[in-house]
């Protein structure tokens, strides 16, 4: 099936609260088309008709159901957005997470997933719209902009190490003989390249942790 683009770009919005979509929809429709689901079922349909731009989802799933062609549980919008990388159209695509409480272990699942962000629900539809823009913008945050801002804010900087032992202590597990150190350092590598930059993008978020 031929999957149509549009200049207008495509948000698809995966949240189980149809009054969170509203919201979300209410915010976002001037600017851009968006699509609302509140299931994975739903999402997956929709896929087949449009190409999102950008994928906005609650990290929060109350009612797991089980994705047959994946054989596996989808129990949070991690799960989701792991089987939407899997998809090789979708393999870059934005993904924004909504959670309703920003933690450490919920920063280290997003950046795993391959997530650009992570923002705090209800949201502010001018933080909204500016993360939004953020990730669609050809402009990145660099490492230089990142490491000044870890170098002159202590909570940043001990949140980041934070991560990095958590995702270490993980590795090791993995990882954890002579032959694999390579791959342990190499990994370990490009997750604090990743933070850095998602960091930066959700700073204002971080700060409210």
């Amino acid at each position: 099936m031929t999957v149509p683009n549009y200049r207008t770009p495509t948000i698809l919005v995966f949240d189980e609260m149809q009054v969170m979509l509203d919201t979300v929809t209410e915010m976002l429709s001037k600017h851009y088309r968006v699509i609302g689901v509140t299931n994975f079922g739903a999402l997956l349909k929709e896929l087949s008709k449009y190409n999102p731009s950008l994928f906005l989802l609650d990290t929060e799933i109350s009612r797991p159901s089980f994705y047959t062609a994946g054989n596996v549980e989808i129990s949070s919008g991690f799960d989701v957005a792991r089987q939407i990388r899997k998809i090789p159209r979708f393999a870059k695509t934005q993904i924004l997470f909504m959670t309703a409480a920003a933690k450490v272990e919920t920063i280290t699942e997003a950046i795993k997933c391959g997530g650009g962000g992570v923002i705090v629900k209800p949201p502010s539809k001018v933080v909204l719209l500016a993360k939004i823009r953020y990730l669609l913008s050809p402009v990145t945050v660099t490492i230089e902009q990142t490491e000044k801002i870890l170098t002159t804010d202590t909570k940043f900087s001990q949140l980041a190490f934070s991560m990095l032992v958590t995702r270490m202590k993980t590795l090791y597990v993995k990882y954890h003989t002579k032959e694999t150190l390579q791959t342990f350092a190499e990994e370990i590598t490009g997750f604090i390249e990743k933070s850095k930059v998602l960091m930066a993008a959700d700073y204002e978020t971080i700060g409210q942790l």
